[in-house]
């Protein structure tokens, strides 16, 4: 890449390679003094040079200069230099407001504040340059596989019962809404005969509050196929990662990439989201420890348990120490509510800790041979009831593994897949839907749902029971009861939909979407949606839908996310441009700001 313009003939990172002696005019960035002798560093995108000669009159920390010289021999460990004779000053620039090197760092306001000096000479410049790479080859790769990257409206339509976007006056009492997600119009075009849709898509999310890795506008990876079921999207998108790695981190991934259930991922990690750069596995040790007189097992229903190996804990020690004190580990299980132990295997089947001393020598024997454990491993233990006993054990794997440095450096992908349709609500007892009503049951699923019976036949209406629907009412959406028989066939209805996970976190989500009318419209009553809601929320896609729509299905993976863990940096806003503030707010522009009410009536008015 050449940098050659009217200004300069090279840009910073460009020294490196050229010559002793070489001819060379430069712009950039001044930054601090030299230590020794008449100069300063200049700075750029791309790099940093020792300019050494007299600095330009009238120039300060800050200011643009431009300097003709030669280049100097290289030295070790340290940038190149360049001897000049001439430099001219570009722009000046007062006191700079914020020194973003100061020990301690300034506060997140300033530092949104003056973002753009924050990213001048920064580690977010260089995000951001990666951030371009992976878009480019993200469409050097979708574009071989005849993809179409296609734009969809950002203003969409907006309804009080489903839209919590921004809303965006058009006149005549009427508004648009910011979209969420292009997940209607992508569709849209696949009846339109597309086949294959992609778009780095610009998305809005309202949030009063904003955690470190959400902010109200996000760019997501968004794409549709037609005539595809589940594994062409897996095939896809694993080709798809694997070229990105390789383009941008210079690593190469395994494919396929690994796949889990969600029941299998609950059953083996405690959670729907599980983290693989570690391998303990949740091990149920009920008939074991169930009674035992330790803390919380003799009232429990079940005991799930983990092993951390002896060589983990000796490599997250520090030198000189055995591994972390009892008081850590304590501290570590408090992080969790609910009924928890840990337990050190010790020479000739002994266990250590303070739950060992009211164990028996064959109890301790049983414990180590249901987690097959040997010297010097750790053990760890929540009990409770059998659900909330494997989900705190999951929480406590993803405590110890990364309190013992066991994710440190690196990186694992995999796919859950079938997560259920609906759940239970114990508060209301209600069994509503997690899935949107456009997802395709799975095969299996496709029975249930013609076995469930859509309209129970109920006499009266209960006035002390707000979960008993009225005559008539459709099943889904808080109409059936916890003891109903139908409930159960709800909670055992798996769905054609799946997550990315990377590195225990959520990086996409996706599925096959439903192509049958006759089977969406029992899904809709299924929910619980009357045929005003439905046309209502959905009428412009389902009248496109019968004119014929392909089978099809897509993702949206968060491009934001996704660079955000390969720079392994905890807020979203560290990878993007000018991120907001926790509050939504943003201190470098003052917005949003507040507007006369008479000129948003006009508005409204049109």
């Amino acid at each position: 890449m050449s940098a050659q313009t009217s200004y300069r003939t090279h840009h910073l990172g460009e020294l490196a390679e050229l010559e002793a002696g070489t001819p060379v005019k430069l712009c950039g960035w001044l930054g601090e003094a030299l230590d020794e002798g008449p100069g300063f560093e200049l700075f750029d995108r791309y790099g940093r040079v020792s300019a050494r000669g007299e600095t330009p009159e009238g120039a300060s920390a800050g200011a643009v200069v431009q300097i003709e010289g030669t280049l100097a021999a290289p030295e070790e460990d340290a940038p190149r230099a360049v001897d000049f004779s001439a430099a001219t000053l570009l722009s000046r620039a007062q006191e700079l407001p914020i020194d973003f090197k100061s020990d301690p760092p300034p506060e997140p306001i300033e530092r949104l504040q003056y973002r753009y000096l924050e990213l001048r000479g920064g580690p977010g410049l260089q995000r951001l340059a990666r951030r371009s790479r992976l878009c480019l080859e993200l469409r050097k790769h979708l574009d071989t596989q005849g993809f179409l990257e296609i734009e969809t409206p950002i203003l969409g339509p907006w309804t009080p019962d489903a839209t919590s976007a921004f809303v965006v006056p058009a006149g005549k009492g009427e508004c648009f809404a910011l979209s969420q997600s292009p997940q209607f119009y992508k569709q849209l075009l696949m009846v339109s005969g597309c086949d294959k849709y992609f778009q780095l898509a610009r998305c809005f999310r309202k949030e009063t509050a904003l955690s470190p890795e959400h902010q109200p506008e996000f760019t997501s990876f968004d794409f549709e196929m037609s005539h595809v079921d589940s594994d062409d999207i897996y095939k896809l998108v694993d080709g798809l990662l694997a070229r990105l790695w390789h383009a941008v981190l210079e690593e190469e991934l395994d494919l396929p990439l690994p796949r889990l259930t969600y029941d299998d991922a609950l059953a083996r990690y405690g959670t729907e989201r599980p983290d693989l750069r570690f391998d303990a596995e949740l091990q149920d040790c009920s008939d074991e420890m169930v009674g035992m007189p330790v803390k919380g097992m003799i009232e429990a229903q079940a005991v799930f348990g983990l092993r951390f190996s002896a060589e983990a804990l000796e490599a997250a020690a520090p030198e000189g120490s055995e591994g972390p004190a009892a008081e850590q580990l304590d501290a570590w299980l408090g992080e969790v509510e609910g009924d928890a132990i840990w337990l050190k295997v010790g020479p000739d089947t002994t266990l250590e800790g303070a739950a060992a001393g009211s164990l028996e020598e064959e109890q301790c024997e049983e414990i180590i041979a249901a987690l097959g454990a040997s010297e010097g491993d750790l053990l760890v233990f929540a009990a409770g009831d059998k659900e909330r006993a494997k989900l705190n054990a999951g929480r406590l794997r993803g405590i110890f593994g990364k309190a013992l440095g066991l994710t440190q450096g690196k990186h694992a992908f995999c796919w859950v897949t079938s997560f259920p349709y609906f759940g239970f609500d114990p508060d209301t007892g209600a069994h509503l839907p997690v899935r949107h009503p456009f997802t395709q049951p799975t095969d299996e699923g496709l029975e249930t749902i013609q076995a469930i019976e859509l309209l129970p036949a109920l006499e009266e209406q209960s006035d002390d029971d707000p979960n008993q629907p009225a005559k008539g009412a459709p099943l889904g959406a808080g109409s059936v009861r916890a003891d109903d028989p139908e409930g159960a066939k709800l909670l055992a209805l798996r769905s054609k939909s799946f997550e990315l996970i990377y590195n225990g976190q959520e990086l996409g989500t996706g599925s096959v979407r439903v192509h049958d009318q006759e089977l969406q419209a029992r899904i809709f009553a299924m929910f619980g949606y009357d045929a005003e809601a439905v046309a209502r929320r959905f009428g412009f896609v389902l009248e496109a839908f019968k004119y014929g729509v392909p089978p099809h299905g897509g993702a949206s993976l968060g491009l934001d996310r996704l660079l955000m863990e390969i720079e392994q940096v905890s807020n979203l806003g560290d990878v993007q441009a000018f991120p907001k503030a926790q509050d939504c707010t943003c201190p470098m522009t003052g917005s949003p700001a507040a507007i006369d009410p008479d000129f948003v009536a006009k508005l409204l008015e049109g």
